[in-house]
């Protein structure tokens, strides 16, 4: 089973590769010593809908806030960011990321930048099957001739 924090935590290793000049790839939202430049990888929302009887087809959408140095008056280059934005993005052009024997479709959604940080946002997409302790449904010929039964 997949769950959303190795999924996380997949795209959090993949980062610190691409990105070696950022000090540190975060996931908490109020990280103790926060510093500049990094990363900040967090769960926007989970979805769920339904493939057939057995499957489910699953999307996560994450945030990936891009943080580059801050001059005096706060704000940081855009040059800066969009370098930062553009390590991140050249991670998720590959279409996809590895979770143990797992490969999770990547799509990416936007990317912007503000004053002082860029933002990328990106769907994981992936397939599970359903809980197995749900309730099995007879075939239609044992339902047809359950009936035929009732009837004689």
């Amino acid at each position: 089973m997949i769950k959303t924090n190795d999924i996380i935590g997949a795209l959090k290793d993949v980062l610190k590769v691409a990105c070696t000049d950022c000090k540190e790839v975060y996931t908490e939202e109020m990280p103790q010593d926060f510093e500049r430049p990094s990363l900040y990888i967090s769960l926007q929302s989970v979805s769920r809908t339904a493939i057939t009887c057995k499957t489910m087809q699953n999307k996560a959408k994450i945030k990936i806030n891009c943080f580059a140095v801050k001059d005096d008056y706060g704000y940081c280059t855009e040059a800066d960011l969009n370098t930062l934005m553009g390590k991140v993005m050249q991670v998720l052009a590959a279409g996809y990321i590895r979770t143990d024997d797992r490969a999770i479709t990547l799509s990416m959604q936007t990317g912007e930048t503000q004053a002082d940080y860029a933002c990328i946002t990106v769907d994981a997409l992936y397939t599970t099957a359903r809980n197995e302790n749900g309730k099995e449904y007879d075939l239609m010929r044992v339902v047809k001739t359950k009936l035929e039964d009732r009837e004689k």
